[in-house]
């Protein structure tokens, strides 16, 4: 067979497999290949958001969706000794009977506050933000709702005299909204702020920015205003859980915020915006990408995309990502939360038994030639639409990795390997993440099938083969 390999399409593709498949990844960028932090027994079945106290002690939600046998709760990690714990269990709602802690941070006067996410429980405006109320000797004393009449209680972040949470669905009839609020603390001294219903959010004074999801294909995820960090000029990093839509809201003079504004929106490379964290060194807003099992990251000067990590399908047992879902940086540590709860349409097919989580080491730097590919001036370079690229040894970390990285760039992908079956569950993977793939099993020696591959492309695509990575 000829070998009219296009050497910008082999070059992408195997920078797409580092960038991909653990495997590769682990041979090009194993600085940040995660480890395990911790794995929890069934009491801690769907972990979520992180925070850290003043000394460093970690805080870790357990919302507990998977089992709701078990109640939803706070752990905490001693810093000192690395024994975690029950710090306290999530404040029972009176109506669901259930408890959900997310997203949350300490305030500057030592409390806690935290959103309790009643959403899967009850979906008519039952969640809540919470304060646990917190001694000098740091125990905690009671739970107190805060704000209320909330629909998704998401994230949340604690700056100057206000609280700022994402309420992920706004539940309009036609638009896929959520957004972003800030109640002063001052608001809620008397009794819990109210929040206005949906229908009325243009009115709310406490709404300051929304965001909009066009649900994914292969996904149909609705849900919008997700993760939210501040960088050190107090500007807004969110982004849409259901179609990776990434923006800033940024700080005004006056002390309010403008509309939300687009830094990036490319779902073939960024799907899914989940949890967001700020890390100063770098100025770089960590992302965690639940869709792709990926933490990514936006460098703030550069105004680029880049990768820290991205494997496949795993239990996350080894440390590997399962559903990542919160970052946190700690020290010169990334603690990357593992959710674990499978959602149509995400790398993660499984709740399993293995509730964990991950953490990469940020101080051993990275590899700079896996992001040139995020920079904006490659992608018109590395933009394969409307060709047919053949992949031979598909079923194989590198193999798969190369034809999903030149699926993202626009290609249409033939996949081979010796056995059908194997072929069958790559073309099921990459059709599942909304890319035109076809396969078929065959020996690259064997010149009959060799050529029924080619004629699979012509009759698949309307096309012969224009690139060849074999």
């Amino acid at each position: 067979m000829k070998r009219s390999t296009m050497w910008a399409g082999l070059f992408c593709g195997l920078a797409a497999a580092a960038m991909q498949t653990a495997e590769a990844a682990d041979a090009v960028n194993a600085q940040y290949r995660p480890q395990l932090f911790k794995q929890f027994g069934d009491h801690v079945n769907t972990p979520d958001g992180l925070a850290q106290d003043r000394h460093g002690n970690i805080f870790m939600a357990a919302p507990n969706f998977v089992d709701a046998s078990y109640p939803g709760a706070i752990m905490k990690m001693d810093k000192k000794t690395g024994k975690w714990s029950v710090f306290v269990t999530g404040l029972i709602h009176p109506e669901t009977g259930r408890g959900a802690p997310m997203g949350m941070e300490f305030a500057e006067d030592g409390h806690l506050y935290y959103c309790d996410n009643q959403y899967f429980n009850d979906k008519n405006y039952k969640s809540r933000v919470m304060r646990v109320v917190i001694d000098k000797a740091g125990e905690p004393q009671r739970i107190e709702p805060v704000v209320e009449n909330i629909k998704l209680a998401n994230a949340l972040r604690v700056r100057g005299n206000a609280i700022y949470f994402t309420e992920t669905f706004f539940d309009l009839e036609g638009k896929n909204l959520g957004g972003v609020y800030r109640v002063p603390i001052s608001a809620f001294k008397e009794r819990p702020v109210r929040l206005l219903p949906k229908a009325q959010w243009q009115q709310d004074p406490y709404c300051i920015g929304v965001t909009e999801t066009t649900p994914l294909p292969h996904r149909k995820d609705t849900a919008a205003t997700d993760g939210m960090c501040f960088d050190k000029e107090g500007n807004i990093y969110t982004g849409n859980f259901g179609d990776g839509h990434f923006y800033v809201m940024r700080l005004q003079r006056d002390g309010s915020y403008a509309k939300p504004e687009t830094l990036i929106y490319d779902p073939k490379i960024f799907p899914s915006c989940d949890g967001v964290c700020y890390y100063a060194k770098k100025n770089w807003v960590i992302i965690t990408d639940s869709e792709r099992n990926a933490v990514r990251y936006w460098d703030i000067k550069a105004g680029t995309l880049g990768l820290l990590w991205e494997n496949v399908d795993t239990d996350g047992a080894d440390g590997l990502l399962d559903q990542p879902c919160e970052p946190m940086v700690w020290g010169d540590k990334l603690i990357v939360v593992n959710f674990d709860m499978k959602f149509p349409g995400l790398l993660n097919t499984v709740n399993d038994n293995v509730h964990t989580v991950s953490v990469i080491d940020l101080g051993t730097g990275g590899c700079p030639f896996l992001n040139l590919f995020r920079k904006e001036a490659m992608r018109n370079f590395l933009d394969f639409k409307g060709k047919t690229a053949l992949v031979t040894g598909a079923a194989g970390a590198i193999g798969k990795g190369v034809a999903l990285g030149l699926a993202q760039r626009g290609a249409r992908v033939v996949v081979t390997d010796l056995k059908q079956d194997t072929v069958d569950a790559v073309v099921a993977e990459l059709t599942s993440a909304g890319y035109d793939v076809a396969g078929l099993a065959a020996d690259v020696t064997d010149e009959s099938r060799v050529k029924a591959v080619v004629e699979l492309a012509a009759t698949r695509f309307d096309k012969t083969i224009d690139i060849l990575v074999n």
